[in-house]
């Protein structure tokens, strides 16, 4: 009993340190949830004179993952997502999406250029990718 808690207590340690969600060191993890762990390309982070874009990966988890499945293939691994952001407002605007399986290989990918700009709820999880975006941003001009 006293083995099972000492290991028990060490994977809940574990589980509650900050990790690179993964093995490209390119990429920062902003927020993992039951849902997806997200992180940002660092080096995607761009000034585009009235925004600002940056490359977003997300590998889907529990009910995301089933929608992403759904959409794009049972095979579905990880997705990235261009977006940009704007610099005046809390709003953002998805560009292009593309969907990986697990050996890195494209197996789907959208165009969302018609996307409109959308402005970002206080709360959620775009808020969140947001404000980290911004931050970096504001790091990398200074």
């Amino acid at each position: 009993m006293r083995n099972f808690l000492l290991i028990a207590g060490i994977v809940c340690f574990l589980s509650f340190l900050p990790v690179r969600s993964f093995a490209d060191k390119q990429y920062v993890e902003i927020f993992r949830n039951e849902d997806a762990v997200v992180s940002l390309k660092t080096d995607s982070v761009k000034d585009m004179d009235g925004y600002v874009s940056a490359v977003i990966k997300k590998i889907p988890r529990g009910q995301y993952l089933r929608e992403w499945s759904d959409i794009a293939g049972d095979q579905t691994s990880y997705i990235l997502f261009s977006c940009s952001f704007s610099k005046e407002l809390k709003r953002m605007k998805l560009n292009k999406c593309a969907v990986y399986d697990k050996t890195g290989s494209a197996i789907n990918s959208y165009d969302t250029e018609t996307f409109l700009w959308e402005d970002i709820a206080p709360g959620t999880t775009a808020e969140l990718e947001y404000d980290f975006v911004m931050e970096l941003y504001k790091n990398i001009k200074n």
